[in-house]
C-alpha cells in the first residue's frame, strides 16, 4: 500500500508511515498523569545552546500503563517496543550503538514495580512527552499533536475523519481511561541530559472508560443532574 501523506495528516493513528523510526502504536493502554495532556506546562529551564537557545520550553507529558506483564499481549507489544528503542538508538549512535549502555531510569519504558503509584504494580509503562518552544513571555504554542475521539464523523467535504476532542467531552481522554496512543521512541545525547531514550507523544485517541485515578469512574453530568430554572442556581 502506498503511503499518502494527506491521509496520515487526517488520520493521526495511521500505521502506514513505515519510514518513521521508532514509531509504535500502543492500543488499549491506560492513561495516567494526564494533567498536561491538553495544555502544556511552562518549563523553568531555558536552553543555553542549540537551535532552541534562549527560547521558552512548553511541555506536555503523560504516562501510559501497559497490559499485565504476565500476559501474552504484553509479551507481544514488549518485543515491538524493544525493537523500536533499538532502532532509535541505532539511528542516533550508528556503529557505536551496541557499545553504549543506557541506564534503566533513562529509558522511556519503565517497570511499574519501581513506583509506588496505584495501578502500576505488575505492569510496565511508557513515559511520553512533547516539548515545543516559543518566545520568552510569549503565548503557549499550539499543541503539536492531536487528541481525537473513537469514531469518525463526516466532514463538510463528505470525508470521514476522526474529530479532535476537547478536555471534558464525553469521548475525551482522561486519567484512568484507556487510549490508543501513537508514540515515537528517540535517542538523545546531550551535555545537559546525557544519553537517554525518550518517547514523543504523536497522537492520542480515547478507546474506552476506566476507573479514574483517585477513585470512581467519570461522572456524566448530563445524565445525573436535572435542569434548573432561574438565574440564581446556587441560592
Amino acid at each position: 500500500m502506498k503511503f499518502d501523506a494527506q491521509d496520515a495528516k487526517e488520520n493521526p493513528m495511521s500505521e502506514e508511515k513505515k519510514t518513521e523510526v521508532g514509531v509504535v502504536m500502543l492500543k488499549g493502554w491506560r492513561l495516567s498523569f494526564a494533567d498536561t495532556l491538553y495544555d502544556a506546562e511552562k518549563g523553568d529551564s531555558i536552553p543555553k545552546s542549540g537551535k532552541n537557545a534562549g527560547k521558552q520550553p512548553w511541555r506536555n507529558s503523560i504516562n501510559l500503563l501497559g497490559p499485565d506483564k504476565d500476559s501474552a499481549e504484553w509479551k507481544a507489544i514488549q518485543a515491538v517496543i524493544l525493537q523500536a528503542m533499538k532502532d532509535a538508538k541505532n539511528a542516533q549512535f550508528g556503529d557505536k550503538a551496541d557499545d553504549i549502555k543506557i541506564k534503566a531510569d533513562r529509558l522511556a519504558m519503565r517497570d511499574g514495580a519501581d513506583e509506588t503509584w496505584a495501578g502500576y504494580e505488575g505492569r510496565f509503562y511508557v513515559s511520553a512527552s512533547r516539548t515545543t518552544y516559543g518566545p520568552i513571555d510569549g503565548d503557549r504554542p499550539a499543541r503539536p499533536y492531536r487528541i481525537i475521539g473513537p469514531r469518525k464523523v463526516k466532514g463538510e467535504d463528505g470525508k470521514m475523519r476522526f474529530p479532535d476532542v476537547k478536555e471534558g467531552a464525553s469521548d475525551a481522554p482522561y486519567a484512568g481511561c484507556y487510549v490508543n496512543a501513537k508514540v515515537r521512541f528517540w535517542a538523545q545525547d546531550s551535555e545537559e541530559y546525557g544519553k537517554r531514550i525518550n518517547a514523543s507523544i504523536e497522537a492520542v485517541q480515547f478507546a474506552k472508560d476506566g476507573e479514574a485515578f483517585g477513585g470512581g469512574v467519570r461522572t456524566n453530568v448530563d445524565d445525573e443532574f436535572d435542569e434548573q430554572e432561574g438565574d440564581d442556581l446556587l441560592d
